[in-house]
């Protein structure tokens, strides 16, 4: 049997200034139903009184263990944790979400059963009054050998719409082989911190040799409107390519790499979409940008308030190439939309979940779809120039 009967499983949690959140988190790891549990707090050079609720949750449990350091982001953090862990297996949690007290119960179960090197479960987006339950959209089951090559690998990062993937990209929904993460985890550049989870769970993937998927929806994944986001700079830009080289070098040397090429440049538009999406906005054009629908002077509604949201409307209060009339969130869910005039609103989500769920919502209050904007890759302009240059640099090394 691959794994010992009731294994010790490392969690690991990465705390920066999240004071507010904190105790719920730890909460519902301490009081698992899953019993055998080592948690490593890594204080990532806190300000705010993180560091005093890891000491004080360490006073009140020995399985706790507690880093203080000074900061290094997310990568540094998650590799401090990492080298101290000595559970058979091993899984990482965001230190403002929580997790549903039979999570690890469920899953160490499965991990066990199937021997695999990664369960994958499904997630609950909590947008503060509404939420998203979102599972795998590769059906639950184990897989391996071929199954796994064609099903999984091969479509790894995006299959048929953007940004759709078999496996999410999260990190933080899953159990590993320990062995695995100190296989990739630790091979991370600490200057990474755009990606952080891509960087890690997809060369884990590939080198696994079975996954079991469950369908069940056990980690809560809290959206916060004021999340550390990009300014969205050529600072952020060069992150961004720092994520491809990484991600290049770690693909092209898989057998898989033929099908992953085109893959791993829709995931960097992802990721310029999210941060600093006037990189694909070179040129004029009569429309508004990667929206061919959207003419210049339009009123629109921005509906979305995340990252994406965000980053959207930085780029449009920069351009004034249009009217905004309103930007809303899931917050506004008693929205009328007949009570305003407007010509498209253009959903601000690029993961395939939250748009298809926000696009039915709007369908439902009676939105019209031909008012709708859609994404239109095909329309952003020099991407080829833009990925002649990140492939030289992610080349060079």
């Amino acid at each position: 049997m691959r794994y010992r009967e009731n294994p010790l499983i490392s969690i690991i949690i990465p705390i920066y200034n999240v004071e507010k959140y904190l105790k719920e988190c730890l909460d519902s790891v301490i009081n698992q139903t899953y019993k055998n549990l080592e948690v490593i707090l890594v204080d990532d050079g806190s300000t705010d009184y993180s560091s005093f609720f890891c000491d004080e949750y360490a006073g009140m449990d020995n399985r706790i263990r507690v880093i203080h350091q000074d900061n290094k982001g997310l990568v540094g953090a998650r590799k401090a944790g990492l080298s101290i862990a000595t559970g058979d297996i091993a899984s990482f949690v965001d230190s403002d979400d929580w997790l549903n007290l039979s999570m690890y119960e469920v899953m160490v179960k499965k991990m066990v059963e199937t021997e695999a090197d990664i369960v994958t479960s499904g997630l609950i987006r909590e947008y503060g009054r509404h939420f998203i339950s979102d599972t795998e959209v590769v059906k639950p089951g184990v897989y391996s050998g071929v199954e796994l090559e064609k099903k999984i690998k091969d479509n790894l990062i995006d299959i048929d719409v953007f940004f759709r993937s078999n496996i999410s990209i999260h990190i933080y929904n899953k159990l590993f082989d320990r062995s695995l993460l100190l296989k990739n985890e630790l091979l991370i550049p600490e200057d990474i911190s755009i990606g952080e989870d891509a960087a890690c769970v997809y060369p884990c993937i590939l080198d696994a040799d079975k996954i079991a998927v469950i369908d069940q929806c056990l980690y809560h994944y809290r959206i916060r409107n004021n999340s550390i986001m990009g300014q969205g700079n050529e600072a952020d830009f060069i992150k961004i390519k720092k994520l491809h080289q990484y991600l290049y070098q770690r693909f092209s040397i898989s057998p898989n790499w033929s099908k992953l090429e085109g893959q791993l440049r829709l995931l960097i538009i992802y990721y310029i979409l999210l941060v600093s999406p006037q990189k694909l906005m070179r040129g004029e054009k009569s429309y508004l940008y990667y929206y061919p629908k959207i003419k210049k002077g339009a009123r629109i509604i921005v509906y979305g308030a995340g990252r994406a949201g965000k980053a959207l409307m930085r780029v449009l209060k920069d351009r004034k190439d249009c009217i905004i009339v309103d930007w809303l969130d899931k917050n506004n869910s008693e929205y009328d939309f007949r009570l305003l005039e407007y010509d498209y609103i253009i959903i601000a989500a690029y993961l395939y979940s939250a748009y298809e769920d926000i696009y039915k919502n709007l369908i439902n209050k009676g939105v019209p779809k031909n008012k709708i904007a859609d994404l239109d890759l095909s329309e952003i302009t020099d991407i080829a120039e833009i990925f002649e240059e990140i492939h030289n640099d992610s080349t060079l090394h």
